[in-house]
């Protein structure tokens, strides 16, 4: 004879927490079940039963998140989160405006709205902060930077732009800012990728407020300077745009790329950076395009990955012009 277990039947529910955890409360809820039946007079009522949710509710992103340079030190304040079960804010610094726990460098954790980061590395530096509540639970990320010097620059590279596009093959320059007296020293520099449109956004940590003459390089191109010096500061980005006439650079050093609109850009073909267009440049381009190389090298004068006489016709042709850098 089979025997079978009589049938029961199992009920559940889920109940959404009403509120998050607060500090000092364990966040436990009671429960009890009652069962009715089809007479009014006859329940059932369980036990009373206990539960803690689990609180993944995190903090609100902090805002209003800013850096203020004080006499070489920074300091960082923001608005303080209104969560009751707020536990502290987690700061780092780092090199890189994208967060990475492996490469940042935690400051602190604080219960502050305030942190003064003492004699911070030279340059330019990044903050990031999160809110923490008393579950560990983290808020997004919020982010700032230290207060720099900001020029928003336009430019275009010869070879790299395209007149039947009026747009130009993307790349890293390197901007530096030259102290408006001899013997012109470096006072700062940074790199940055120009977009197609010629635009490009420079932020420079270091030097202090004041004029200087913008050096543009590149890996293939004559190293280019403003025609003048350009004034920058910390509290508003200046715009320059060397790109709209050849007096715009200094000595007028540029070529024009494009009637409409008009443009110019810097010269191309100085592979070997030594501040001339010469045979040595012509003959390494030459050599490359003879043996077919491709890729991201500085013979590629065109941006398109591939050595050929097109690199070879600009270097020759800029060669034969004798173009070199002209400097203050």
């Amino acid at each position: 004879m089979l025997l079978f277990p009589p049938q029961e039947s199992y009920y559940a529910y889920t109940d959404n927490t009403p509120f998050d955890s607060i500090s000092g409360n364990s966040g436990t809820l009671y429960y009890r079940i009652t069962a009715l039946t089809v007479d009014q007079n006859v329940l059932w009522r369980s036990n009373i039963v206990y539960g803690r949710s689990i609180d993944n509710l995190a903090p609100s992103m902090v805002q209003l998140f800013g850096a203020e340079d004080i006499s070489g030190d920074i300091r960082l304040t923001w608005k303080r989160n209104s969560e009751s079960d707020l536990l502290n804010y987690i700061l780092y610094r780092s090199s890189s405006p994208v967060f990475d726990i492996g490469t940042a460098t935690l400051l602190s954790q604080l219960t502050d709205s305030l942190f003064t980061d003492n004699s911070p590395p030279s340059g330019l530096n990044y903050y990031f902060i999160f809110a923490q509540d008393i579950h560990n639970n983290l808020s997004e990320v919020a982010s700032t930077e230290s207060p720099n010097m900001t020029l928003n620059l336009t430019m275009f590279i010869e070879g790299f732009y395209n007149a039947g596009s009026n747009s130009q093959v993307s790349d890293t320059i390197l901007a530096e800012l030259r102290n408006s007296a001899s013997p012109f020293a470096v006072a700062d520099q940074t790199s940055a990728v120009v977009s197609a449109n010629g635009t490009v956004q420079l932020k420079f940590g270091n030097a202090e407020n004041g004029s200087y003459y913008i050096a543009v390089k590149h890996r293939s191109s004559i190293e280019t300077w403003s025609a003048g010096t350009i004034a920058l500061s910390r509290t508003t980005p200046a715009n320059y745009n060397i790109s709209t006439s050849s007096s715009q650079a200094f000595g007028s050093n540029m070529i024009q790329v494009d009637t409409s609109p008009i443009r110019f850009a810097i010269y191309g073909g100085d592979v070997n950076q030594d501040g001339t267009v010469d045979a040595t440049d012509v003959s390494t381009i030459d050599n490359d395009a003879s043996n077919f190389i491709s890729g991201y090298v500085v013979t590629d004068l065109t941006g398109d990955e591939f050595v050929d006489g097109t690199d070879f016709a600009i270097a020759d042709n800029n060669a034969a012009n004798f173009v070199s850098a002209i400097t203050p």
